[in-house]
């Protein structure tokens, strides 16, 4: 069989494209690659591209959550299409960062590198969301003025 070496400018064009978004699937087939299952064995093949690997992962993590709000907040995008958009990107990020993104996880204390520069580290500290109680949400008829 064939040996597989990818160069360090592809190595950086793969990481590059994922921390940008990217599915395996769509870099490997950027980069010639018979498929995607064959780009993740090169970019986990040592300590050094795997803890790379785990550092693209989170910046595409943070990417999706700003991607989110993003979604959330462009009145363009059908309602529909905006839910599956978010949800497609809850889904992947949750995977990516069970800890940060899944379901009833604590959120407090992680920090992300989202960039190459100093100062581009972010601290991410969330208190989990609470269903508010009935006395807290109060009865919004109260809150209506005819004027």
């Amino acid at each position: 069989m064939k040996k597989i070496v990818l160069s360090s400018s592809a190595l950086d064009n793969a990481f590059s494209m994922l921390s940008k978004g990217a599915s395996l699937n769509e870099t490997a087939k950027t980069l010639n690659l018979s498929s995607k299952s064959l780009l993740l064995s090169k970019l986990t093949e040592t300590p050094q591209l795997l803890e790379r690997y785990r550092a693209t992962l989170i910046s595409k993590a943070a990417l999706h959550a700003s991607e989110i709000v993003d979604i959330a907040d462009d009145l363009e995008v059908p309602v529909d299409r905006a839910k599956l958009m978010v949800h497609a990107r809850q889904w992947e990020a949750s995977k990516i960062l069970p800890a940060l993104f899944g379901a009833e996880k604590a959120m407090n204390g992680l920090s992300v590198n989202v960039g190459n520069t100093p100062g581009s580290t972010i601290q991410i500290n969330v208190a989990p969301m609470k269903e508010p109680t009935e006395k807290q949400v109060g009865n919004t008829t109260d809150d209506v003025v005819d004027v």
